[in-house]
């Protein structure tokens, strides 16, 4: 019996993901929107700062979590079952919520 535990939940690391993508992109809006007026000028440019940094830091995080192992369940890899595929593969693929 597969133990489900002992495996990773691609569905929520991937919706993770996307909800620092939404409030870094967030920060950039409203950086961008704080722009409009002199007096809100310093707080732009660190939320700019700021929303850079952490979207390059994102950035490096997603091309991890896309490249991994365990991230080629969001990859498409079809399922062929006359070969060896590990446990935790056909697990992702039975699971088939991302």
């Amino acid at each position: 019996m597969l133990d489900v535990q002992e495996n990773y939940n691609v569905s929520a690391e991937f919706r993770q993901v996307s909800i620092w993508a939404i409030a870094l992109f967030s920060m950039s809006i409203a950086g961008s929107l704080c722009m409009c007026h002199i007096s809100t000028l310093p707080a732009a440019a660190c939320l700019q700062c700021l929303s850079g940094c952490g979207s390059f830091a994102w950035l490096i995080t997603l091309t991890v979590f896309v490249f991994r192992e365990q991230g080629q369940a969001c990859g498409f890899v079809e399922y062929d079952s006359t070969s060896n595929q590990p446990v935790e593969s056909i697990l992702w693929i039975a699971e088939y919520t991302f």
